[in-house]
């Protein structure tokens, strides 16, 4: 709820013919497009607006041909680190007279650039107390909820403008002319009677890609890729064994593409594969069927997976040290197959579709059972509705005196990366003390807590609202 201030600012910026807009989004290629959904709701609600973008040189790239943005300004890493270089932005902003800064970076830096510049709109994250004082139409993000989407985060800030659109468009403009002549190139390159799966190689440092031997072996030895044409995509260190890496078959173009070119190539073919970074959130926003690898504990789907139609999400963080994982090429024939011959299997057409698939691949379920809270008939019927949907669940007992097993409790929660706790009831103090050793000492999210009572008995589908509704 806008204040009467807040209104009065907001009024102003509607009552202008051509208002100015500037958007920060100043760091990597994922966090870069995540922000295209949130450029089309400014426009939809100030269509004569003039929406500049601070940004990145992939940032650059990446919007230089967007219809809606009218200036983009490189913005320097010096910025971030060189006091001298910071205030020869400020300078430059002063002189733009912006009328509305959104923030979407929450870099110190950052927000103080927009507050100095003296703005009269300044939209920003308010969860740090300090940057919180930059911004005049400051939004509360819930960062500890699971269900929402970076790209969610994004949008939620636009309420500080009373924007508060639901649509979601996720729309690529890439350089028409690179885009042709990498287009003239495949058509030159590649047999247009043959499939075509691109795999992204590397992640630039985000996260944790497939690694470089595993590609090797799976296109070597799979049986399933062997009709298909591959090509290789990514920036690698020149000392990689995929950079020099050549057979029949393959295309490798590691560390040879500019933005336009990968997403052409992206575009083009059949099925693309990769881990949690830009060009596989390229593929996703292109809607391409997808073989998303997303192994880290923290990086959960629901907050950076994929929206394609089709997709496979692989994971290994529901596994302890004592499980026996299964080989990733054998997860990777076995998602490409499923993929590609049983589409059907991982279709999600409606958006409530593709959060439920993300949130499937993110949520793990850890229930209690004691001698106070007993797991009866339509409890296991329960759990049992909620393993049919995809849900990983996993049971432990409490013994009377539970204070001994605490550190029992928060290996299972670390090793599983367990999301949510149920049960009927929990023993007095045993939730607050695993929230605060898991959010204060370790520094992860901390568990939800569900009743049994809290889920609907004839409907469990409405499991999914139940999160995102709690308070995490």
């Amino acid at each position: 709820m806008l204040n009467a201030s807040q209104l009065k600012r907001l009024n102003h910026l509607k009552s202008l013919t051509s208002p100015k807009i500037l958007l920060q989004r100043a760091d990597r290629l994922g966090d870069a497009i995540f922000i295209s959904p949130v450029i089309e709701q400014i426009h939809d609600v100030f269509p004569k607006a003039r929406i500049d973008l601070l940004t990145s040189s992939v940032g650059c790239d990446l919007f230089y041909h967007h219809p809606h943005v009218k200036n983009i300004r490189i913005l320097s890493n010096k910025v971030l680190t060189n006091w001298k270089y910071w205030f020869k932005e400020l300078f430059f902003l002063k002189q733009q007279d912006y009328d509305a800064y959104i923030c979407l970076w929450n870099h110190p830096r950052l927000a103080w650039l927009g507050f100095a510049a003296n703005i009269p709109i300044r939209c920003g994250d308010s969860s740090s107390l300090l940057l919180n004082m930059c911004y005049n139409h400051a939004v509360s993000l819930p960062w500890e909820n699971m269900t929402y989407h970076q790209i969610n985060y994004n949008c939620l800030l636009l309420s500080g403008l009373g924007i508060t659109s639901k649509s979601l468009n996720r729309s690529l403009y890439p350089d028409p002319i690179a885009y042709q002549n990498q287009y003239n190139q495949w058509q030159q390159t590649l047999s247009s009677s043959k499939k075509s799966i691109v795999i992204i190689c590397g992640t630039g440092g985000s996260s944790d890609p497939i690694p470089s031997q595993v590609i090797i072996e799976w296109i070597t030895t799979s049986a399933q890729i062997a009709t298909y044409q591959v090509i290789l995509v990514g920036q690698l260190d020149h000392n990689d064994p995929l950079i020099s890496f050549k057979t029949d078959g393959i295309w490798n173009k590691i560390n040879k593409t500019s933005l336009s070119e990968l997403i052409t190539i992206i575009d083009l073919a059949d099925v693309i594969v990769g881990g949690d970074t830009g060009p596989s959130h390229l593929a996703s926003f292109l809607n391409k069927a997808l073989i998303f690898y997303s192994p880290l504990k923290k990086q959960a789907p629901s907050s950076w997976g994929p929206f394609s139609d089709y997709s496979v999400i692989i994971r290994y963080d529901y596994l302890s040290p004592n499980d026996e994982p299964i080989p990733l090429i054998t997860l990777l024939d076995t998602a490409f197959c499923n993929l590609t011959q049983n589409p059907n299997l991982n279709f999600a057409k409606t958006e409530q579709e593709k959060y439920a698939r993300l949130l499937k691949h993110s949520i793990r379920i850890l229930i209690f059972e004691s001698l106070r809270s007993k797991l009866n008939k339509d409890t296991l019927s329960c759990i049992q509705q909620l393993q049919n949907q995809g849900l990983i669940l996993y049971q432990f007992k409490l013994p009377i005196v539970w204070i001994l097993t605490v550190f029992s409790i928060i290996n299972i929660i670390r090793n599983r990366n367990i999301t949510v706790i149920m049960a009927h009831t929990l023993p007095l103090g045993l939730l607050p003390l695993i929230r605060f050793i898991m959010g204060t000492i370790f520094q992860y999210r901390k568990p939800l807590f569900i009743s049994f009572s809290d889920l609907p008995p004839d409907n469990l589908v409405d499991i999914w609202s139940i999160l995102k509704t709690k308070k995490w």
